[in-house]
């Protein structure tokens, strides 16, 4: 669709975009639940208990 000549993403376009875009936060955020972890277990391991921090 075009709006005074702006190129506009169908419904269908945007469905697939936002798609895309969630499957990437997702990647990410598991990455950061990762690192998070991996942090977590260094820090018990230099005896700090990263729960009370």
């Amino acid at each position: 669709a075009t709006l005074e000549g702006i190129v506009l993403p169908t419904p269908e376009e945007n469905a697939a975009i936002a798609q895309e875009q969630a499957a990437i936060a997702q990647e990410q955020a598991a990455i950061a639940q990762e690192r998070a972890e991996k942090l977590a277990a260094r820090l018990r391991a230099m005896g700090v208990n990263p729960d009370q921090v």
